[in-house]
Formats: C-alpha cells, sequence, structure tokens
C-alpha cells in the first residue's frame, strides 16, 4: 500500500475516534495507571490510536467419543488515547468479537443445559422457558460489537478522579487475585488478555511520594450481567472499596476494605445479589534475585454493611490467599514463575463441588488448595516455549497447557497450544460433573482441547 496513503488513513482514522472521545466523555470514566503514559511507544501524542486484532481456532473434546468439535473467533481490539492538556485525558476501548462452534458461549451453555439468567427468571415464575434464538429472534448470538473502556482523568494536584467504564484490578498475584473483587474472577484462559471495563467513579489522592489513598464506587455488581433491575441501584447493591497505598523498602504495600455485590444465579433455578465486605491486603517486592508477591483477602461476617453471607466469623472458612515468585534463571534464561492459592470456602471433598460459581464469576475454581507452576524460554529472540500447570492440590487433578509463539514479524505473532487436563473420575479438572439434580444430567467442564492463533498489533 502507498505510504502516503497509509498516513492519511491513519491520521483519518485518529480524527475520527478523537471526535467520538469527546462524544463519550460525559457519561464515560476509569482509573487505570497506565492510561495516556503508553512508555513503550515514547511521549504520549495528542491522539493515539493502537490496538490488535487476533483470529483463534481450536478443536475441544480431544479422546471423547463421539467426535471432537471446532470452533473459530475474531477479536479486534481498538485503543485510543487523548490527552488534550497534561492535566486531562481521555482513554476508549472498543472490541469486536465474532465466536462460532465451541468458542461460542452461547453454544457452550446450551450444549450442557444450563439456564440462561432470562431462563432462570422464567423457570422461576412457572413460564416455559425456551432457548435463545426463540427468545430474542433478532438478536446475532454469534458476533458483538462494545465499548469496553470509557473514561476520562482529571488531575487536581495530589488527587485525581477519573469516571466512566474502566478497569479496576487490585492486588499483585499472577493467576488468583484474591484482593480484586469488582469483575468475574479470572482464569488461564489463552486468548484473554484484558480486564473487563466496569461503571465507576475512582478518586486518587497521594500523600507524599510514596504513599496514595484509592477508592472506587461502582455501579454494576461483580458479575457485570446483562440483564438490569431497579434493585441493582440500590445503595446497599453498590460495590465500593478503599485502599491505602504505601512503598516500605523494596515493597509496595496495600491494606483495604471493600464491599463485594454479586449476582449470583445457582443451577437449580434462583437467583440473587450477594453482599459481603472483606478486608484486602497484598505486597509485591524483590527479595535478591527473586521476585515476590502475595495478597489475602478476609471474609467479614453478614453484620458488617448488610451483607448476606455467613452470620459467624471462621478465619479459615472466611480467608483467601495467594502468593508466589518469579525468577529468571541466570545463563540459560529460562524464566520460572509458582504461585499458591487458598479458597477457604471451597469444598474438600469433590463431591461438594459447585459449578455454579464458575458461571456467576465468584470463582474461577471449586476446590480449596491450588498450585501454579509456569516456565519458558526464547530463544533466537522470535521463538518462545512455554510449560504452564495448574493442579488442585486435594483431589490430585491437574492441568498442563503447552504453549508456542513466534514473533513472525515485528507486530506479527503466531501461537499454538493445548489445555490437557488430568485426574481421577470426580475430580475436578477430571471435568465430569453429575448434574442430574437439576436435570442436566452429566456435563464435561473441562475438555482437552488444541488451538492456534494469529495477532497483529498495530
Amino acid at each position: 500500500m502507498n505510504r502516503t496513503r497509509t498516513t492519511d488513513l491513519r491520521e483519518t482514522v485518529q480524527a475520527a475516534l478523537a471526535v467520538l472521545l469527546v462524544a463519550l466523555a460525559a457519561p464515560a470514566g476509569a482509573q487505570d495507571p497506565g492510561i495516556g503514559t503508553r512508555d513503550d511507544y515514547g511521549p504520549p501524542e495528542p491522539c493515539s490510536v493502537y490496538g490488535y486484532a487476533r483470529l483463534s481456532a481450536g478443536v475441544y473434546g480431544l479422546g471423547i467419543p463421539p467426535d471432537p468439535v471446532s470452533g473459530a473467533g475474531l477479536r479486534v481490539r481498538l485503543k485510543a488515547d487523548w490527552e488534550p492538556s497534561p492535566s486531562l485525558a481521555f482513554r476508549m476501548e472498543a472490541e469486536y468479537a465474532v465466536a462460532h462452534g465451541w468458542m461460542n458461549e452461547h453454544a457452550r451453555l446450551d450444549h450442557y443445559g444450563i439456564p440462561t439468567y432470562l431462563g432462570s427468571v422464567l423457570a422461576a415464575l412457572g413460564v416455559p422457558s425456551a432457548g435463545p434464538g426463540d427468545l430474542y429472534p433478532y438478536q446475532d448470538f454469534h458476533g458483538e460489537l462494545s465499548v469496553d473502556h470509557a473514561y476520562g482523568r482529571v488531575n487536581f494536584g495530589p488527587l485525581d478522579l477519573t469516571f466512566g467504564k474502566m478497569p479496576i484490578a487490585w492486588g499483585t498475584a499472577y493467576v488468583f487475585n484474591p484482593a480484586s473483587r469488582v469483575v468475574p474472577a479470572g482464569g488461564l484462559d489463552p486468548a484473554s488478555e484484558e480486564t473487563a471495563g466496569i461503571l465507576a467513579l475512582t478518586p486518587s489522592l497521594a500523600l507524599g511520594s510514596r504513599t496514595s489513598v484509592q477508592t472506587y464506587l461502582a455501579f454494576q455488581d461483580r458479575s457485570l450481567r446483562g440483564a438490569s433491575t431497579v434493585e441493582e441501584g440500590s445503595p446497599k447493591n453498590l460495590p465500593f472499596g478503599v485502599r491505602i497505598q504505601t512503598v516500605v523498602g523494596a515493597f509496595d504495600l496495600s491494606v483495604s476494605f471493600l464491599r463485594e455485590v454479586l449476582w449470583e444465579e445457582t443451577l437449580s433455578g434462583t437467583a440473587g445479589f450477594r453482599r459481603r465486605a472483606w478486608l484486602g491486603l497484598d505486597l509485591a517486592g524483590v527479595l535478591g534475585p527473586f521476585g515476590v508477591y502475595g495478597e489475602a483477602a478476609l471474609g467479614l461476617p453478614s453484620s458488617v454493611l448488610a451483607g448476606t453471607g455467613p452470620g459467624d466469623f471462621d478465619a479459615l472458612r472466611d480467608l483467601e490467599a495467594s502468593g508466589g515468585f518469579d525468577w529468571t534463571v541466570p545463563g540459560i534464561g529460562v524464566e520460572l514463575r509458582m504461585e499458591y492459592y487458598y479458597r477457604g470456602s471451597g469444598p474438600s471433598r469433590p463431591e461438594e463441588y459447585d459449578p455454579s460459581v464458575l458461571l456467576s464469576g465468584a470463582s474461577s475454581v471449586l476446590g480449596r488448595h491450588y498450585l501454579f507452576l509456569y516456565t519458558a524460554r526464547t530463544f533466537s529472540d522470535y521463538w518462545t516455549l512455554s510449560l504452564a500447570s495448574l493442579a488442585n492440590a486435594a483431589d490430585g487433578s491437574w492441568v498442563l497447557l503447552p504453549g508456542l509463539s513466534w514473533e513472525a514479524k515485528e507486530n506479527l505473532t503466531l501461537e499454538a497450544g493445548a489445555v490437557l487436563p488430568f485426574g481421577p473420575e470426580g475430580s475436578e479438572f477430571d471435568g465430569r460433573r453429575d448434574l442430574s439434580a437439576y436435570g442436566l444430567g452429566t456435563v464435561d467442564l473441562t475438555e482437552a482441547s488444541a488451538f492456534a492463533s494469529l495477532k497483529l498489533s498495530f
């Protein structure tokens, strides 16, 4: 393509997005420490546009009769930063996502027979339910265009005020973040690299060069469900958090207090808001050649902030904690990482596992004790070979995630990998769950799969 035409096109896109950002600035906002400070790309421009497009395809149900199934998806993420002045900044991130086959969430849930939110409500009312295609005949369940982040930041000296739909990610751990309870719990999804945005207001006050106070008031529950009710606007159902962050020697330390609000559905068709107050603690720093990190969250009794959790206090049951280290082996350049996660409310026996916590976003795992291991090595500056494993230390099941990536060009990356679960029957990563009590029969929630993707960054 002619270079002059390419430059003109980019300037046109930047100008169009700048206009769109101004239009969205009034109802939007967010707190992201990196807004408009893309150090990897040099000084921020008055308006910069960047992003990526990722095409993925995979095969699922390997080794499971009758036949494996395939899926494919495309995700295009467009990001724009605009800084009209040193004290004013805007960011918008729009995404187009399309998925077919097993990569489509609607198709997977329908395959399992798991009810949607609307299906749960209809069942509770005694009204015959129907499939998504019948309930919404004009809805495209394959593709979606959305604005995931749209927020502005205003600086008043030591005070930053951020508002809009923004990512809020507290905590320091790599895989499990018990101190972050604003959006659905993350997992090891190879295709996911973004933190979901949530509508919120987030003031941050600097108290000198080493200490700051960060707060948020959100207007969505943690599940980020699509359905809306008047009840979600009740003050008792508004999530909020306060965190004091400081630097002590080589460590960043934070103490927090927050209210988690979650729309919780069960496989039996019941649904409602769940509220709980939490105390949080996290740290990150360096000990010799090791980078170390850890975080913990302690759930408080229901008497605190009109909670709906347990009325008593049990430290072992109400605690969630994770901690680990990373280290690059000298001389051979091998990156190593290990993390342990404790989920006190998790059942100790496989027969007590509750898959509904996965669907609501309350947790990304079912059990109590987990160990994560990761190693990677880069060859010739272009090839990276990685191997990760997550083990349920209580029931003996584990999942292996090998991966290989190749930087074919400066902005083009090809990746291939697999998700290989192992474990005795009935264990978490064996995946087979007997849900006959809910009229669903036996479903396999963890199937072996292989995938490949092509990512173009711009």
